[in-house]
């Protein structure tokens, strides 16, 4: 009960993408130390910590929201008055790729004065690449005509988490 490790890997797979990046494969693991439970703990942080224990953990997984079930192809409307206009309202991308967040943190979870007091401090860097978008046909003929991109960039978010629990009654 001292040291604790998480490890999976997921395999999705979706039609919405082309052929070559239909698979998208994303780990995770996570560790913990429960350094209470250590030995040198009981003399020294036990006498003023019921629990003590530091955490963390990566992990990454795919997305295709906001996707349709054409994604991959085109899409043709024809006119019932006239069969020979055509209008592409969906044009597919077979470059399509999944999108893709890293997720990644540390934290300590702590409990003192019988745990009557106790909490989490975290911190966490999530990054978010391969962004999808519904994006116009650049030159296109139609002014409706799109189709799904990844986007070159990234969004980050960052930040500290903290979580604080009091029992100031237990009876």
């Amino acid at each position: 009960e001292k040291y604790y490790l998480t490890a999976t890997v997921r395999a999705d797979g979706s039609t919405r993408f082309g052929s070559k990046n239909k698979y998208g494969v994303f780990p995770a693991f996570a560790a913990k130390w429960r350094i209470i439970n250590e030995g040198f703990a009981a003399n020294s942080i036990g006498k003023l910590f019921n629990d003590l224990s530091l955490r963390a953990n990566y992990g990454q997984t795919g997305s295709q929201d906001g996707l349709n079930d054409n994604s991959p192809v085109t899409t043709i409307i024809t006119k019932p008055s006239n069969p020979s206009q055509v209008k592409i309202i969906w044009q597919g991308n077979d470059q399509l790729k999944w999108e893709t967040v890293n997720t990644t943190g540390a934290g300590v979870d702590f409990a003192i004065l019988n745990s009557r007091i106790s909490g989490t401090v975290d911190y966490f860097f999530t990054k978010r690449t391969n962004i999808l978008a519904f994006l116009p046909v650049p030159g296109g003929f139609s002014a409706s005509a799109y189709y799904f991109a990844n986007l070159p960039g990234y969004v980050e978010n960052k930040g500290w988490e903290l979580s604080l629990n009091l029992k100031p009654v237990k009876t």
